[in-house]
């Protein structure tokens, strides 16, 4: 392999270092929302809410948490299912060095997409209040090949 690959990988592989089998996120149900806290380095969260009457999806910066309302879009009673996507930090110096060569900006956005997280769940809407839904043979924790 190329060394200037071998230390391009060198540089990313520790910044976003958890085991698969650690949880993603812890998530929180109160009346009327939904907030999805990171437990897991992440340069971008995703959050996509779906269900029959709605695909709503935002954006979240390094930091914030994951937040879903009722006031953000009105839900009618039903189940509906939760996406998180948590998109690694890199080294921006690293991405910079790769822009100009092909292999080099594969081979980054290959790691990217081995170490990012997804966490899915469900919950439903009960008289305008959200309760989650567990299911124990359902896997919270999953890394993505989006």
């Amino acid at each position: 392999m190329n060394p200037r690959i071998l230390l391009f990988i060198a540089i990313l592989i520790p910044v976003f270092n958890v085991c698969a089998a650690d949880r993603v996120v812890d998530v929180e149900a109160r009346r009327g929302s939904l907030t999805l806290y990171p437990q897991v380095s992440y340069a971008q969260l995703e959050l996509t809410i779906a269900g029959n009457d709605i695909h709503w999806q935002k954006k979240y910066g390094q930091g914030e948490a994951a937040k879903f309302s009722t006031l953000d879009k009105a839900l009618t009673d039903g189940q509906y299912r939760f996406e998180l996507i948590a998109s690694p930090p890199y080294d921006k110096e690293a991405g910079e060095f790769a822009r100009n060569d092909t292999e080099l900006m594969s081979d980054l956005e290959a790691i990217e997409r081995a170490e990012t997280y997804r966490q899915t769940g469900r919950f439903e809407v009960v008289q305008g209040r959200i309760v989650l839904i567990t299911d124990p043979d359902e896997s919270a924790d999953v890394r993505s090949n989006k």
